[in-house]
């Protein structure tokens, strides 16, 4: 069986759901992902939480789909489950009406009249 050497998490193989982690989420989807050190610092770097980061990964694990043929996860359109997981993070992000991909901080919560939210 394979598992992350990080985290122990299930086999890339496997649907079921893994411990509620992001960094599992992702090892369960994909042997190619970086290590949690790695997927750390690119948080850190992009101002992303925690949060959003298990969101996205539980989202990705919901609806990207599992093909019992190749053995893989599709990683929806991206070449890998970690890109997938990057753009969705920072899409995620956009939502929130934050566009420049960071979490909003009180300078960018200026509104266009100079008053604060």
């Amino acid at each position: 069986m394979l598992a992350c050497n990080d985290c122990g998490s299930l086999d890339v193989r496997s649907t079921e759901e893994p411990d509620d982690d992001w960094y599992a989420y992702l090892v369960t989807m994909s042997t190619a992902v970086p290590g949690r050190e790695h997927c750390e610092d690119w948080l850190a770097e992009k101002d992303i939480s925690e949060e959003i980061a298990l969101d996205t990964a539980r989202d990705m694990h919901n609806k990207l789909r599992y093909s019992e043929k190749t053995g893989r996860w599709n990683p929806g359109g991206y070449l890998t489950i970690y890109a997938t997981w990057q753009s969705w993070c920072r899409n995620a992000i956009k939502r929130q009406g934050n566009s420049n991909g960071h979490r909003a901080t009180e300078s960018s919560m200026i509104t266009k009249k100079g008053g604060n939210y």
